[in-house]
């Protein structure tokens, strides 16, 4: 499985056989990458949202988070769309099991994202929220 590394990286660290460094990318070839992405892997520490793994979910694609992330690990555990790991061994274990089972990892972090993070479900808690406010 070739891996793609968009975004912001060091070039010079990222010189290894089926590794393919592209730097920035447009929003429409993010999103193709996405969606024909066997898993995104979100390896990070600090994050406050997670917007790439919302982006993800967004396009079908499953995740493999950093079990030490609370909130990448928060979205994996509520979502069903992914799975999360500390050690190489729990990465590896991981992704052969989001492979084994894409189909059922992409419908529920598509769900997820549908019922939470997009613009309907935005709007209907603003509207729940004006409502109830007197």
């Amino acid at each position: 499985i070739p891996l793609y590394i968009i975004g912001k990286g060091n070039v010079n660290l990222i010189k290894k056989d089926g590794i393919k460094y592209l730097g920035f990318v447009s929003e429409e070839e993010k999103h193709r990458y996405l969606k024909s992405a066997a898993a995104l892997i979100h390896p990070s520490l600090n994050e406050s949202l997670g917007i790439v793994l919302i982006e993800s979910f967004a396009n079908f694609s499953p995740a493999v988070v950093n079990k030490n992330s609370n909130v990448l690990f928060s979205h994996i555990r509520n979502s069903k769309a992914g799975e999360a790991f500390e050690t190489y061994e729990e990465f590896e274990n991981a992704l052969l099991k989001i492979l084994k089972n894409r189909k059922d990892y992409s419908q529920n972090a598509y769900r997820y994202y549908k019922d939470f993070y997009s613009s309907d479900a935005f709007e209907k808690r603003i509207k729940k929220h004006i409502i109830q406010t007197p």
